[in-house]
């Protein structure tokens, strides 16, 4: 267990936050002043840093100076005003294979009350959060998706996202369910702020900050249209400059609500001079059998066989076929309990619990 110490200066801004078992790097108390910073003016915004710089470390701490700050320090006394019994509770929502990451470092790093809205249990851990038992919980995506009307229903004090880049298409389940969410405190974590389309930024912000970017139809105008025109190959020089001013311009608006940083700028030169030395280690029978059988999962031979001809005689592959779903398939059933029809990435969501599960024999 731990507590940590918020310190605001005159303007009541937070400035420093200590954990008495855990020290920050400096980009990461960076990142925990701008989300603590936007949390305190009623606002939310994006922590969009590279994948490896440390988002659940720093979210984890930012919530530890909401809702765990235990002692008086002179300045810090606006907190203390805002003790947790008057808060609403936290709301984590993410994909199903990164929940046990969740709760495995808010169990390392805080003494947080913590659970996993998932599976069958979901109606005893409504019960304990009405009775104030619960501060924080986690849901997955298809969950969240599925049983959204009921979870809109608390006033949530926060709200993240995790891998908010799943928040890019307005017309999609995910994104009219999290609409529904009842806070102005709104958080995405993501290290992919854009993968295709200028829009899909305009989704994003305009949930964490409704209204931040203006209306669809202006970011159209004066943003996506520009950048999109001055962007081809052969655009005339007017349009180059023009895309150059508006990008500016979003850059300008962006930085309210976004903090970016890559690992190059941040922990750069923690990474100098290390080396890599890759080692093999032979896998002893035992290691192989069971190697071999989990291959043989129901699971793992729909990946392997994705891109075969369907077994129906279709011209399509088996994945965009018969078998983007693996009902019999033990890991695939687990991830989707609440959601037997699939989920929107099937089936790929299976790749990373699949790999891990092949990692554990090794």
């Amino acid at each position: 267990m731990f507590s940590c110490d918020v310190v605001f200066n005159h303007n009541n801004n937070v400035v420093l936050l200590v954990w008495k078992l855990f020290l920050l790097l400096e980009h990461q108390r960076e990142g925990v002043k701008f989300l603590y910073t936007l949390y305190k003016n009623n606002h939310g915004g994006v922590l969009g840093d590279d994948m490896g710089l440390g988002k659940t470390i720093q979210t984890i701490a930012f919530l530890a100076a909401v809702l765990e700050n235990n002692e008086d320090h002179g300045d810090a006394k606006m907190f203390k005003r805002d003790q947790v019994g008057k808060r609403g509770p936290v709301l984590i929502v993410c994909p199903t294979s990164v929940i046990h990451n969740w709760e495995s470092e808010f169990s390392k790093w805080g003494s947080f009350s913590v659970a996993v809205y998932h599976g069958p249990n979901r109606d005893l851990i409504l019960e304990k959060l009405e009775a104030h038992g619960i501060k924080i919980i986690i849901t997955s995506f298809d969950t969240f998706r599925i049983h959204g009307t009921v979870l809109s229903d608390v006033r949530w004090e926060i709200v993240i996202v995790d891998e908010a880049h799943r928040l890019k298409n307005e017309k999609s389940k995910l994104y009219r369910a999290c609409l529904g969410i009842r806070t102005n405190k709104r958080f995405g974590l993501t290290g992919t702020i854009v993968q295709n389309k200028i829009l899909e930024l305009f989704n994003l912000f305009d949930w964490v900050a409704p209204g931040s970017l203006g209306t669809r139809e202006h970011f159209r105008d004066f943003y996506d249209e520009p950048l999109k025109h001055g962007q081809r190959l052969s655009a005339p020089d007017r349009f180059v400059q023009v895309a150059d001013q508006r990008k500016q311009h979003l850059v300008s608006v962006l930085r309210k609500y976004l903090l970016r940083r890559i690992k190059e700028e941040t922990i750069g030169h923690l990474m100098m001079g290390k080396e890599d030395n890759v080692v093999f280690c032979a896998m002893s029978g035992l290691q192989k059998r069971v190697y071999r059988r989990i291959l043989e999962l129901p699971d793992i031979q729909c990946l392997i066989n994705k891109d075969r001809p369907c077994s129906c005689g279709s011209p399509l592959t088996q994945v965009e076929c018969c078998h983007r779903v693996v009902p019999n398939g033990i890991i695939w059933r687990y991830l989707h309990k609440d959601n037997p029809e699939g989920c929107d990435s099937c089936p790929f969501c299976l790749v990373l619990p699949c790999l891990i599960k092949l990692q554990q024999v090794c």
